[in-house]
């Protein structure tokens, strides 16, 4: 189907998978938001982006072709960005600036690396470009606008380093905004990078290199997560790290080209974090709180609440007869066969390692907001039943039970039991769960938690220990795009006028150099006559008739050809400037209306 040089397809395999995962995250969103709206502010802001940014991500889900996907890639980038500071306050409006800038950044990037292929090879479209046959003179084009396209792909998902924006974005933007933005929006991003992989670098000996790549900044970027996350002492944010290290192990799939596994830790990720943040929805539209200290006092009351919690955490650590145990056992058969038959099998030994310990880190931090909300003691008694805001529906607690059991009935499905009995398999998730148990008791334990008392009653305090000054927006990425570049750029501008005006003033000195005024009398005859006569008239009544001694003074043929000069300058550029030719041309339309409307009378 063609409409206005975008086609759609719902014939790519991918797309019902994508599809489907937006309308499920809606379906649930929808149904928490008369809860969530309860005491918001610029509710009917919020509702029109919130809807325009599930349209547009349809549009990229259902597109054929990379014009398409990104045409609604930007809408989407846009339409969320309105809603992520839809409180105005000084923390959304930063975030909200933040996520549009990595947003319009990596848009022009990806139109930059779309401009290369469709000079290249002719086509933007999935089916023929995955259809061609590149050869290798194509590579070095290749690898550069798959480049661009991981750059503005990779933002959006949260990719290693351009991460920066998303835990202060998820912490900032509403919750059913932040529900969204994790288990669609990234997506979109994973979306674009399989699409990428699939049609340039499937079955391609290019795609090796391009499979390593990926699987580095899939480590780097799950890690960096898993890490973040271990610091956190608020919900959402512990979530949004969570989101960006569960999107590291999808692009290790990738990049061990397994598209099977990638796709099903997708759906799983997309699953894990619905649930994960209607529960944080639920809290924060009862008490407005997000620390895990506040919320301690009130979160253990809601028994009702742990089941669905426990389900997507044990899914999201990988225990086996859980979902998250059949997609991170696939994605590590990927990493061990390119061991043994990739050229970079060094590289993937190590990415073993980080896969292991990463997901150590999910375990631990799941541990630590587990006991926070569900068993700790309240500072204080200030988060009690009877302060509860808004108590959630009962259509969204369905929806969240019936959402929360797919995790063991997806772990419990026969073919995922068939990977229970190879020991290889239970050998690679028991040393990350021990790793992320020894995370747990000597880490968080011991540097996180600190255990108070107050009027006699004992409690556990979070801490976050993270230091503040080590952000890499704030440290690197800010001062070079804000005060390095502009600074070389302006230096480089000022060295080249300076160049441009030292030449001009050499040549005119030179080559342009004047040789007298003769030309002066050339050029304007009537005004140096004009000159002339005033001269003989000033003569002749300073001289002859007020008896007056001559005077030395400028001659007026000099002074009226000098300005008869300038005037032919300024005219000049005034009849060539395009506010001239806006003029003349708002005079015409007015003369045509007139004329049209004398005519019609």
């Amino acid at each position: 189907m063609d409409c206005s040089m975008m086609s759609f397809t719902l014939e790519n395999p991918l797309s019902p998978y994508f599809i489907g995962i937006t309308l499920a995250v809606y379906l649930v969103t929808a149904s928490t938001l008369p809860q969530l709206l309860k005491g918001s502010r610029n509710n009917r802001r919020f509702l029109l982006f919130y809807v325009l940014t599930g349209a547009a991500s349809l549009g990229i889900f259902a597109a054929a072709d990379f014009f398409t996907l990104f045409c609604f890639f930007e809408i989407m980038t846009l339409c969320s960005f309105a809603y992520v500071g839809c409180d105005e306050s000084q923390a959304s409006r930063k975030a909200a600036m933040s996520y549009l800038m990595y947003g319009i950044l990596g848009g022009l990037v990806m139109l930059f690396g779309l401009m290369l292929i469709y000079w290249c090879f002719g086509t933007l479209s999935f089916q023929q470009l995955t259809d061609t046959s590149f050869a290798p003179a194509d590579t070095p084009l290749l690898y550069t606008a798959g480049s661009c396209l991981l750059f503005g792909f990779g933002a959006k998902a949260g990719m290693f380093p351009l991460h920066t924006w998303l835990p202060k974005t998820y912490t900032a933007a509403p919750c059913a905004g932040t529900t969204v933005l994790s288990a669609v929006l990234s997506k979109t991003g994973i979306y674009g990078i399989l699409m990428v992989s699939l049609c340039l670098f499937q079955n391609n000996p290019a795609g090796e290199a391009w499979g390593a790549a990926l699987s580095i900044l899939g480590c780097l970027t799950m890690f960096t997560g898993g890490l973040l996350g271990l610091f956190s002492t608020n919900v959402k944010r512990t979530l949004a790290c969570s989101s960006m290290s569960q999107i590291g192990f999808i692009l290790v799939a990738i990049g061990c080209s397994d598209s099977l596994a990638a796709l099903l830790h997708t759906v799983n990720h997309s699953l894990f974090k619905l649930i994960l943040f209607t529960i944080v929805s639920f809290l924060f539209g009862m008490t407005r709180e997000l620390d895990y200290n506040r919320l301690a006092g009130f979160a253990n009351r809601k028994w009702w609440l742990k089941l669905p919690f426990i389900c997507a955490a044990l899914g999201i650590s990988g225990v086996p007869l859980f979902s998250g145990f059949v997609s991170k056992t696939l994605i590590h058969h990927g990493i061990e066969t390119c061991m043994h038959v990739s050229p970079y099998a060094d590289v993937y030994q190590s990415v073993e390692w980080i896969f292991l310990i990463s997901g150590g880190m999910t375990f631990a931090y799941m541990l630590k907001m587990y006991f926070a909300l569900f068993h700790n003691h309240p500072q204080d008694e200030s988060c009690r039943e009877d302060t509860c805001i808004a108590k959630p529906g009962s259509l969204s607690v369905f929806l969240l039970y019936a959402f929360g059991f797919l995790c063991p009935a997806i772990g419990l499905y026969p073919e995922a039991l068939q990977l229970l009995p190879v020991w290889e398999n239970l050998k690679g998730i028991l040393i990350s769960l021990s790793i992320g148990a020894l995370i747990y008791l000597i880490f968080i334990r011991t540097c996180t938690m600190k255990q108070e008392s107050r009027e006699g009653r004992s409690y556990i305090r979070y801490i976050d220990i993270y230091p503040s000054w080590l952000d890499i927006e704030e440290l690197v990425y800010k001062p070079v795009f804000l005060k390095i570049l502009p600074f070389i750029g302006a230096l480089f501008s000022r060295a080249a006028d300076r160049l441009m005006d030292g030449l001009s003033i050499l040549i005119m000195k030179t080559l342009l150099c004047p040789r007298g005024r003769s030309h002066v009398r050339n050029d304007h005859p009537l005004a140096y006559a004009a000159g002339k006569v005033a001269d003989a008239v000033f003569t002749l009544v300073h001289v002859k008739i007020r008896k007056k001694p001559p005077v030395s003074r400028a001659s007026y043929a000099d002074l009226f050809t000098v300005g008869s000069t300038e005037f032919t300058r300024a005219a000049r550029l005034v009849l060539y400037s395009v506010s001239f030719g806006l003029l003349l041309f708002a005079l015409g339309l007015t003369a045509t209306l007139v004329y049209l409307l004398a005519t019609l009378q």
